[in-house]
């Protein structure tokens, strides 16, 4: 009996040890539920819990619940409407919660970033592994949180994988996007088995957020369209979202660092 007891006592104490971490996201429906959903599956892979709301569809309720046991806050509010609306649902937790929390505020220059309670330049990290995007950069932000989370290195941990500054889209490339035009040109001649002179050409400009939100499938399907049509597609965008916050980021200096969440 006693044995049996002492194997139940170690089992509880493994699961407690082994318990992942748990990462709290605030958003609103303005940001696409897709993304989030995205990232949870990496975070699962990465042995992290994340747990996400749009504030303005869940409210408080929501708020509470992904915030219970979080030991780390990503605000996603691109606009200061979303800032408004997180900081009037969730604000007041926040602050009594005091939670390492990097707020990403892309649509909002000059401030993009705000490190609360946390170092400004693992915020800087954060934000970077973010918003670039992608899975692989969802895999490297969660293995960041991790290491600013139980004391790991940071350093161990690749850096964020940026977006080419403007490039041609396509779902068939493993790097989907190309920086420069003859090389998507021959990519796109080798796997077609034809030359593309003398074919319609079509342009289309695109965002790269939807690439590195994971957003891709009316982009995916509109390539697919435009093949079958006997078209070459040329799907691209003009800057990434890491080089306009690098840009302005230069301009303006580094993130913010306060004790609270942005008020409205």
């Amino acid at each position: 009996m006693t044995r049996l007891f002492l194997c139940a006592l170690l089992a509880l104490v493994g699961s407690w040890a082994q318990a992942a971490d748990k990462v709290a996201i605030l958003s609103t429906k303005f940001v696409l539920e897709r993304k989030f959903k995205l990232m949870e599956a990496v975070a699962r892979e990465q042995g992290v819990e994340l747990a996400w709301t749009q504030v303005d569809v869940e409210g408080e309720a929501g708020a509470r619940r992904v915030l219970e046991g979080a030991r780390f806050v990503l605000i996603d509010a691109p606009r200061s409407d979303d800032q408004a609306q997180i900081e009037r649902v969730a604000g007041q937790r926040l602050r009594e919660l005091s939670l390492p929390t990097a707020s990403i505020n892309v649509m909002s220059p000059p401030v993009r970033l705000r490190a609360i309670h946390m170092d400004k330049e693992q915020a800087q990290r954060v934000f970077d592994y973010y918003v670039g995007g992608t899975r692989i950069n969802h895999q490297r932000l969660f293995q960041c949180l991790q290491a600013i989370l139980q004391g790991g290195d940071l350093g161990a941990i690749a850096p964020p994988l940026a977006l080419p500054n403007g490039g041609i889209y396509h779902p068939g490339h493993d790097g989907l996007v190309f920086e420069q035009l003859p090389q998507y040109l021959a990519w796109w001649e080798a796997r077609a088995g034809r030359p593309w002179q003398g074919l319609p050409v079509i342009g289309i400009e695109t965002s790269s957020s939807y690439i590195s939100d994971g957003q891709q499938r009316m982009l995916d399907e509109t390539v697919q369209a435009i093949e079958q049509a006997g078209a070459l597609p040329l799907m691209f965008y003009r800057s990434s979202r890491v080089a306009r916050a690098g840009r302005e980021a230069a301009a303006t200096g580094q993130p913010e660092a306060t004790d609270r969440p942005p008020r409205a």
